[in-house]
């Protein structure tokens, strides 16, 4: 379906370029077609400038050096030097600055040719004048509004180092639905597909890469909500390459804890579905094996599904913690069943009055952080009636007196507990 040519310059958010656009319109709607071509390029050729000049303004070298170039031209009358100038701008929007894809240079180039053709006398044969045609003059008005006009001045190189050096910046935000807004206003709020990619890459390392300060990697964790919220197409196109090419070279175990940590905090951005089946089997393996360092985040990936790899990895991975390790870990709200049953099952190993007693002190610690504590008494219970060394220990009516001192239990509810369990010893 073609676009509607007012609605297209209604795109360009800069009211200059609405201007300078405008003008071919009118030309291509009066059937003027040469001249609505001519009036398209001068339009661009003037974008271009005023982006470069913005980007000047802002302490870009480059950008400063080619506006002392054209001034110096227009100072001087210099005819040649402007026409020289005039003739590099599609090169310089490539390369010097990247407002443009190699394609849309190729449109750029398209547009000046035929601009020369119907800005000159020119001949198809001796007998055919070069005519311009209402479908050539509507293709170069829409090529150049989406690609130049309708674009902010950085697209390139320089528009990813402003926003990486404002996400560096005091003044970023540290809020979600600030992130949108504050991304939305830059060039990342309609970005070329190369900004969106490179963009995509440098937040999501930096987030896989332990090096990074937490603030850095929560802000780029924002950033990356957020890109996905702007742009649901580019995310869908670019995102799960990005995310599986990075992940196939990480080796560093600092950085696969901190790959496991992003996949299960942020599980809803389908990250996980993007792996191949081999990084996933490579990455639950992982977690079956994981340093301890990983451990005190298994609550959340205790939360995924138990049907889910990294769920039964974890569980494995649990199967083998040891005490020590058990010890070393804090826990910011309740502690997982699964680890308090393996602290149980340690327990229920004890050996001596002594190391009946050590656990035991711990496991007393632990009870005012369980969650449904009823069940995790009665294991306790059946654990002390199959193991005479806890059995007969001094620290195991602490360990009730404990679950007797929770709301939600109470001493009675203890004391009936063991006598329905047969323990003929009074604790409480």
């Amino acid at each position: 379906m073609l676009a509607d040519l007012d609605e297209l310059i209604l795109t360009c958010s800069d009211p200059r370029s609405r201007a300078y656009i405008k003008e071919s319109v009118q030309c291509y709607k009066a059937g003027a077609y040469r001249a609505s071509v001519v009036a398209c390029w001068i339009a661009v050729a003037f974008d271009l400038v005023d982006k470069i000049r913005e980007l000047a303004a802002t302490g870009d070298n480059l950008a400063q050096e080619q506006m002392a170039r054209f001034e110096k031209t227009q100072n001087n009358n210099d005819i040649f030097g402007a026409l020289s100038f005039e003739k590099e701008l599609p090169d310089m929007a490539l390369n010097k600055f990247e407002f443009i894809s190699h394609l849309e240079h190729q449109d750029l180039v398209r547009l000046v040719e035929d601009r020369n053709r119907c800005a000159h006398p020119s001949k198809v044969s001796d007998a055919q004048v070069f005519e311009a045609s209402a479908e050539l003059a509507r293709l170069h008005i829409s090529n150049s509004v989406k690609s130049i006009l309708s674009q902010p001045a950085a697209q390139g190189k320089s528009a990813l180092e402003r926003i990486m050096q404002d996400m560096d910046s005091r003044y970023f935000p540290s809020k979600y639905n600030d992130v949108l807004a504050f991304l939305s206003a830059g060039p990342l709020g309609r970005p070329k597909h190369s900004l969106y990619r490179n963009f995509i890459q440098i937040i999501t390392k930096t987030i896989l890469k332990h090096e990074a300060t937490g603030q850095r990697r929560s802000r780029s964790i924002l950033a990356l909500l957020a890109m996905k919220k702007m742009h649901p197409a580019l995310w869908a196109a670019e995102f799960p390459n990005i995310l599986l090419k990075l992940i196939e070279h990480i080796v560093d175990e600092k950085d696969l804890v901190n790959t496991v940590i992003f996949l299960v905090y942020h599980h809803k951005l389908g990250i996980w579905e993007c792996l191949s089946d081999f990084q996933r089997l490579r990455i639950s393996t992982f977690v079956h094996n994981s340093p301890a360092s990983l451990l005190e985040d298994f609550d959340n990936i205790l939360e995924l599904p138990p049907e889910h790899q990294l769920h039964k990895a974890a569980i494995g991975r649990i199967g083998k913690t040891t005490l020590e390790e058990i010890k070393s870990i804090s826990w910011l709200f309740h502690i997982p069943t699964q680890f308090f049953e393996r602290t149980l099952t340690l327990y229920g190993r004890s050996a001596s009055f002594a190391e009946a007693n050590e656990t035991g002190r711990f496991i007393r610690n632990q009870v005012t952080e369980v969650s449904d504590p009823k069940p995790k008494l009665d294991a306790l219970i059946k654990t002390a009636k199959s193991n005479e060394q806890i059995r007969l220990s001094n620290e195991l009516p602490n360990i009730f007196k404990a679950f007797a001192s929770l709301e939600s239990v109470g001493r009675d509810f203890v004391k009936e507990r063991i006598v329905e369990f047969g323990l003929e010893v009074e604790y409480l």
